[in-house]
């Protein structure tokens, strides 16, 4: 998976007099997973915000801001000064927003489960702007985010979930919410993925269920793309008892050092994400690739998810000396077709219906392309084509 690097610097003033002072910075040390108050530190839209890895999550009044960074190994390391170096020499930053659509404009927030330590935020030298004591949570539900709905947000196996609670008589009909600053969000098999410059955030299940009487009882569900919104579709329930909105998410960065995009994401039955874009990483991560190496300055990719986000089941390289972007992708038992566009002359051809590139004199304007890989057998199909 994608090498990361991530810096965080801590102030801490804390005395080793007593034993349990000593315990009570492993505890800080230990404890990653927990939501930090908005006491007037950020802006007032802001309720919490959840910092993991690579991620910060910020829970607003209007939604959830998904902040994804990747720092630049290479040029934290780079001997160059600091003016000479732009913001994304160091960083990159993707953000998406899932915007609520006609929601409360002003939910309040319900910290649970506060931790004992705290953090203090002294920005400038103006006191009246310093702000102490601000709270740490293990959970955090904002109310009435609709009318008789609230979200609970929690951890679980070091990644942050939601839940959607639907009070007894309120309608699950009105929550409905945008995607915007993704690349691409497609519902399939039940899942809803949106797709950054680093990888993609999976919703791969929805899970509605009641607590009836002690028993737990499953409801039907999907996902519901309206157009410009999504929605939920529910089967029926038992309004007089609350109703939990689960959507399973995992999310994973795949990739190398430098400058890499996905774009296109085709999801299996068996729930593998097979995965196409474009790479500048001479390390992008490889598995049993048919192409090893980067064979020019920015070549295609083709990669292979395992079901639940945690390893790569394949990955290659596909391109020649020239620029070649992989556009969209779909698979069918072992083959997996992709379809792009290429400014190389040496681009890999077998069996091609044109075998030369047309893109021009100068090849300055390119040629699709159109691949067929066996990524169980590790070989390129003969339907390989120019246009």
């Amino acid at each position: 998976m994608k090498k990361l690097t991530v810096i965080f610097i801590w102030a801490l003033a804390l005395s080793y007099t007593t034993k349990a002072h000593e315990n009570i910075y492993q505890n800080l040390i230990n404890q990653k997973n927990y939501f930090i108050e908005n006491k007037g530190q950020w802006h007032e839209d802001v309720l919490y915000l959840a910092r993991l890895k690579n991620l910060d999550l910020w829970i607003t009044k209007y939604g959830l801001n998904y902040t994804f960074y990747v720092l630049n190994e290479n040029q934290c390391k780079s001997d160059k000064y600091i003016d000479e170096l732009k913001k994304d020499d160091f960083i990159q930053i993707h953000r998406v927003l899932a915007k609520y659509k006609n929601a409360n404009p002003a939910p309040v927030g319900e910290g649970k489960n506060r931790l004992s330590y705290y953090h203090n935020y002294f920005l400038g030298n103006d006191a009246t702007k310093h702000v102490k004591n601000v709270g740490l949570y293990q959970e955090v539900v904002i109310k009435d985010v609709y009318e008789g709905i609230d979200i609970r947000y929690y951890f679980e196996n070091n990644k942050v979930r939601y839940d959607y609670i639907v009070n007894p008589g309120a309608d699950p009909g009105q929550i409905e919410w945008t995607i915007e600053g993704a690349d691409n969000v497609v519902i399939d098999q039940n899942k809803l993925i949106f797709t950054i410059r680093f990888g993609e955030v999976e919703h791969i299940d929805l899970h509605v269920y009641q607590n009836i009487n002690g028993k737990k009882k499953n409801v039907q569900s999907k996902w519901i793309n309206t157009g410009n919104t999504f929605k939920f579709y529910l089967d029926n329930y038992d309004n007089n008892y609350p109703l939990i909105i689960d959507p399973l998410i995992y999310s994973t960065y795949i990739g190398g050092t430098n400058s890499d995009q996905a774009k296109g994401v085709y999801l299996s039955d068996n729930g593998l994400a097979f995965v196409t874009g474009n790479t500048y990483s001479i390390n992008y991560d490889i598995i049993l690739g048919y192409q090893l190496t980067n064979a020019g300055n920015n070549d295609a990719f083709i990669t292979i998810v395992n079901q639940n986000g945690t390893g790569l089941m394949y990955s290659t390289y596909f391109g020649g000396s020239g620029i070649e972007f992989g556009n969209d992708i779909v698979a069918q038992g072992q083959y997996i077709y992709i379809t792009g566009s290429t400014k190389s002359t040496n681009f890999p051809i077998v069996g091609s219906s044109q075998a030369f590139n047309n893109g021009g004199p100068d090849n300055s304007q390119g040629d699709a392309f159109i691949v067929k890989l066996d990524y169980i057998n590790n070989h390129c199909c003969p339907t390989k084509k120019f246009f």
